[in-house]
């Protein structure tokens, strides 16, 4: 299942003003699951499991069915994000790195000299794409903000549900490989589906 997060101190009013940060879980990885939280500060956005962080309590939580969960190829793949992540984008940020190293510290690699290229929006929308799930749900105009890109989710969660109710009820769900019994410890939205209005 890919989870995406909306997250702000100051709840969905801060998400449609543009605050408030975007994320994203790999939750149907069995031990390669991931949570992806883009920072433009620290050695890491990216986690074996959900880090509360400063960001305050989910005020959305959007769960997106995907390959690994359904015993049904959906054409939505976390395998897929994974290795984005791992490769493409850790490779790019490696070629930065070889570029000038003097502008970026070791320890920061390999995320480090992409921090300022992307930001967290950027990243879930990446994600979305590479797994497939936005040809279930194009968004109508560009996704500039968290409750925007958390708005996406929802479409996107909301056409597969549909999709799937005509081959499968979604509610027999069978996930292949579980989740780390931790990994969402710091949830406390955990198993919750909460999406933005409309």
């Amino acid at each position: 299942m890919l989870i995406v997060y909306g997250m702000a101190q100051g709840g969905a009013m801060e998400l449609r003003l543009g605050g408030g940060h975007a994320a994203i879980a790999l939750a149907g990885l069995g031990h390669d699951a991931t949570y992806i939280s883009w920072i433009r500060v620290g050695h890491s956005p990216v986690f074996n499991k959900f880090k509360k962080g400063p960001f305050g309590t989910p005020v959305y939580r959007v769960c997106i069915p995907s390959n690994e969960d359904l015993n049904l190829n959906i054409g939505i793949s976390e395998r897929d994000v994974y290795n984005w992540v791992y490769k493409e984008l850790a490779g790019e940020g490696l070629r930065q790195y070889t570029l000038d190293t003097r502008i970026h510290r070791i320890e920061s690699l390999p995320f480090g000299p992409l921090y300022y290229k992307y930001n967290c929006v950027d990243i879930v929308k990446n994600c979305l794409a590479v797994s497939g799930a936005y040809h279930y749900a194009r968004s109508l105009l560009p996704t500039w903000t968290v409750a925007g890109v958390c708005g996406d989710a929802a479409k996107i969660r909301r056409a597969v549900l549909r999709r799937l109710s005509s081959a499968v009820d979604p509610a027999l769900q069978i996930t292949r490989l579980p989740t780390p019994p931790d990994f969402f410890r710091e949830d406390e939205k955990r198993e919750q589906n909460i999406e933005p209005a409309g």
